[in-house]
């Protein structure tokens, strides 16, 4: 019993400290201009990133909820827009005469937009837009890939795509001589062309050729021909023309040629060699 009362006595006798109130401090207000000066600085920020098409609509509105909303209801209907365009695109899509990679990518690029609107569509969705809007070449990956009872990845498609494209550009591509075969031939037109060069380019060409060919091997022949063929008048000897005649001023020889040349000198010529 003196423990305890000892105790309460100490227990008592400890002062508590009094509560001291803060200092009286305008919360209300000061939240308040806190606030306007953010939202200032997000209509800032959102008057800066938005194209001009489109700050067009929100540029009257002057707090950032109210310019959030106006965007909100705007592209929520373009979206809805969007969505049924996309999924049309989809249906009607055709891989025609594009690349493979080129179809891929269109598909995929499709069902990337749909994903950011808000409609992503399944693995499987995509894998069937893309199967469909192959042609009747691929029908062998279709049923390949429609008969696998485990899962299809679209990398799995993508890669037999690519696969599928390059054995048919393999099989309907032209095909590939033999380099012998090929060189023959080169050797074969070769020669053909040869023969025939002048045969279809008519007689005045064939004729002009060869006269330019023998031309350079005539041109010294030529001026021997004419110089044989010439007749001196003074001798009456091939060979050499008057002027070079070593008996052009011989004037004996001169008359006794000008004798033999008349038909008495004939006749004289013929008696004595007769007798």
């Amino acid at each position: 019993m003196a423990s305890s009362t000892e105790n309460t006595s100490d227990a008592a006798a400890i002062s508590i400290p009094a509560l001291v109130s803060p200092p009286a401090i305008n919360v209300t207000k000061l939240s308040k201009d806190n606030y306007h000066r953010q939202d200032a600085v997000i209509v800032a920020i959102l008057f800066s990133t938005i194209s001009e098409n489109v700050l067009i609509q929100v540029v009257s509105y002057t707090t950032s909820a109210a310019i959030w909303c106006a965007l909100a209801k705007s592209f929520s209907s373009q979206s809805r827009a969007r969505v049924i365009q996309l999924r049309t695109e989809l249906v009607n899509t055709r891989k025609g005469s594009q690349s493979a990679h080129d179809f891929f990518m269109q598909i995929k690029r499709m069902t990337d937009e749909l994903a950011v609107a808000g409609h992503a569509l399944h693995c499987d969705e995509i894998i069937s837009y893309l199967l469909s809007g192959l042609g009747h070449d691929y029908d062998s990956l279709v049923t390949a890939i429609t008969a696998r009872t485990d899962p299809v990845t679209l990398e799995e498609v993508y890669a037999l795509l690519l696969t599928t494209e390059a054995r048919l550009q393999h099989n309907n591509g032209p095909p590939i001589q033999p380099v012998v075969h090929v060189a023959t031939r080169q050797q074969h037109f070769s020669s053909y062309r040869g023969r025939n060069m002048y045969r279809g380019r008519g007689r005045n060409f064939r004729d002009t050729y060869f006269r330019d060919a023998s031309s350079s091997n005539n041109s010294n022949g030529r001026n021997n021909f004419h110089r044989d063929a010439m007749i001196c008048q003074v001798c009456d000897k091939p060979g050499h023309s008057a002027k070079k005649c070593y008996h052009r001023f011989d004037v004996t020889y001169r008359d006794n040629s000008a004798k033999i040349n008349t038909p008495q000198g004939l006749m004289a010529t013929t008696r004595s060699r007769s007798g």
